[in-house]
């Protein structure tokens, strides 16, 4: 089952640290590569996805090394060894760099029991953009 096209759990639990399906679909695509329409395949932005949100992905320093580049790549799937760190284009396709995840409030049914809820249609995290120190976004070419 693929969850672009059929969901096991609601969208908001998806790449959240938990394997809910039973195949684990719903962990499998939480790093991915954001570029405008058109760009070749392998060439853009590393973003992360976290409760169903994909925001940038933070690196704590701006240049990397071909070997790090090359883990980079490895990690969005890509086995060719071709790894090239591209200057930020003007226009960065994904202007957030983290997620805030909305709190859930504690209701005391007994002694025993405690559940946690939420009273909000919205959904449970949303993208923002932080001042975060040492969060550079990677533009990269993997071949």
């Amino acid at each position: 089952m693929s969850i672009d096209e059929d969901y096991c759990v609601a969208t908001d639990m998806v790449c959240d640290g938990v394997l809910d399906c039973p195949n684990g679909d719903d962990e499998r695509t939480c790093i991915g590569l954001s570029s405008a329409q058109g760009t070749p395949h392998g060439i853009g932005e590393v973003i992360i996805r976290s409760h169903g949100v994909w925001y940038s992905k933070c690196y704590t320093k701006q240049n990397h090394t071909k070997s790090e580049l090359e883990a980079i790549c490895r990690e969005l799937g890509f086995i060719g060894g071709h790894a090239k760190q591209l200057p930020d284009p003007k226009g960065t396709p994904n202007p957030y760099n983290n997620i805030v995840i909305d709190m859930f409030s504690d209701v005391m049914l007994n002694n025993n029991t405690i559940i946690k809820l939420r009273n909000t249609p919205n959904p449970i995290a949303r993208a923002v953009t932080q001042d975060i120190k040492e969060c550079y976004p990677v533009f990269i070419e993997c071949l």
